[in-house]
């Protein structure tokens, strides 16, 4: 209980006013986001009503990474000097466009926290581990295939 209002607390310290207002730009930084930046582990599939695919059982335990200088997710995707992109959802807007609530995901707050890694130059990257959701301060969602999965931190966030 205690870490989802760390999470809440995370997520609504984002640029002010970001849930409320919608962006026409979704912000573009070298560094990850805090809630993002570190070292990761994926730990398991998270159920829900809308898996379209079977999950791929060789995910689990695949360590990911999110740094200014490299983004990693096993040894399926490498991106050196990536790009993060941060994109804000309402729980409504979620659910429109994925079919599956927040709340099936363990996210609580208000709004959903989308950050996807990009290519050194911004371009899209469509692979397993290149878009997020935060659900709190020691727990990622990745979406791959009609699947989620749960990646829990491994040691401390960057900057710590």
């Amino acid at each position: 209980m205690k870490m989802s209002i760390v999470g809440c607390i995370l997520l609504l310290a984002v640029p002010c006013g970001a849930a409320t207002a919608p962006k026409l730009r979704p912000a573009v930084t070298r560094q990850p986001p805090q809630p993002v930046c570190g070292h990761w582990v994926v730990k398991k599939v998270i159920p829900t009503s809308g898996i379209s695919e079977a999950p791929n059982k060789a995910f689990l335990g695949l360590r990911a990474t999110y740094l200014p200088a490299e983004m990693e997710f096993g040894q399926r995707v490498r991106i050196f000097n990536p790009l993060y992109k941060e994109r804000r959802w309402s729980r409504a807007r979620f659910f429109q466009a994925s079919h599956i609530s927040a709340s099936e995901l363990g996210i609580k707050c208000k709004s959903v926290l989308e950050v996807d890694a990009l290519d050194h130059r911004g371009g899209e990257v469509v692979d397993v581990g290149t878009m997020l959701f935060i659900r709190n301060e020691n727990r990622l969602v990745t979406l791959w295939n009609g699947v989620f999965y749960q990646l829990d931190r491994v040691g401390t966030p960057c900057g710590r």
